[in-house]
């Protein structure tokens, strides 16, 4: 485990092109979420608004919302394929970071090449992984909803408080999805090296992602608090807020991730490595 994290805090200080995956991800991944909500806003708009015969543009009379079912017949599957594709594009950057740091202790350089060819040839792998943990954060997701109601959680709400309640539940989540797909992650990252993923390395895998999680989601806590400030600072620079400042604090964010991705690959494929990761000239 301390070799492990060596290893990975030196690949993080000589190679930080290893991040280059992370980066791209938190790119696409905002944008992506950018779209979702432009196109949400922009469907409700068209149910919502009607027009006049002389062409302007009045409210829609509808007591009953039914607008807003129509809107939601189209936007359900539209979110869905579109959660599900930022979800893939996160697993997309976990394989090509660890085949990153494969083709490093094998080689002693980056591969960037044969990487893109190895996720290309793994997409279908990509999709099916993604879409498992889509499917079992739904799941959690609904036991969590389902148990919303009891006793229990409502003494503990009275106690604590729902944003207490809030954050706790989001923690057990993801501590949950952790344990249960971080072999799954580290069978689709070694390929045909699964064999060699023992209990040991599956244990440090789990661990490392829940501790990962609890980190990631205090920083989105703490941007969350910041986020009016953040607002009110760039008030006169809307573009660069939108495509330069918020795209950033989604990589930063996403550090502990991509940290992670490091860190399994690290678990995995150390034991290639022959001599010690050399510092660039």
């Amino acid at each position: 485990m301390q070799e492990a994290l060596r290893k990975t805090v030196e690949l993080l200080r000589q190679r930080p092109a290893l991040l280059l995956p992370l980066v791209f991800v938190s790119w696409t991944a905002y944008y992506l979420q950018w779209f979702q909500k432009a196109a949400t806003h922009f469907v409700l708009h068209r149910f919502l608004i009607g027009h006049s015969v002389l062409g302007f543009s009045v409210p829609a009379p509808d007591p009953t919302y039914a607008y807003v079912h129509k809107a939601m017949l189209i936007m359900l599957p539209f979110s869905l394929a579109m959660s599900l594709l930022m979800v893939s594009v996160y697993v997309g950057g976990f394989l090509l970071t660890a085949r990153l740091v494969r083709e490093l202790f094998a080689e002693q350089r980056l591969d960037w090449v044969s990487t893109a060819q190895v996720l290309r040839q793994r997409a279908w792998h990509v999709l099916g992984f993604s879409l498992s943990l889509f499917v079992l954060f739904a799941a959690i997701g609904a036991l969590v909803a389902a148990a919303a109601d009891s006793p229990l959680v409502q003494s503990l709400q009275e106690s604590y408080g729902p944003l207490t309640m809030v954050r706790f539940t989001a923690l057990l989540v993801v501590a949950v999805m952790a344990w249960i797909m971080t072999p799954f992650g580290q069978r689709l990252m070694a390929d045909s090296c699964a064999a060699q993923i023992t209990k040991e390395r599956k244990l440090w895998g789990r661990l490392a992602a829940i501790a990962c999680a609890v980190l990631s989601l205090s920083v989105s806590a703490y941007i969350t608090g910041i986020t009016p400030q953040i607002n009110f600072a760039f008030a006169d620079a809307a573009l660069l807020r939108s495509h330069l400042v918020w795209p950033l604090i989604t990589f930063v964010c996403n550090l502990p991730l991509g940290a992670l991705w490091i860190f399994i690959a690290v678990l995995q494929f150390s034991e290639l490595d022959m001599v010690d990761v050399p510092s660039p000239s």
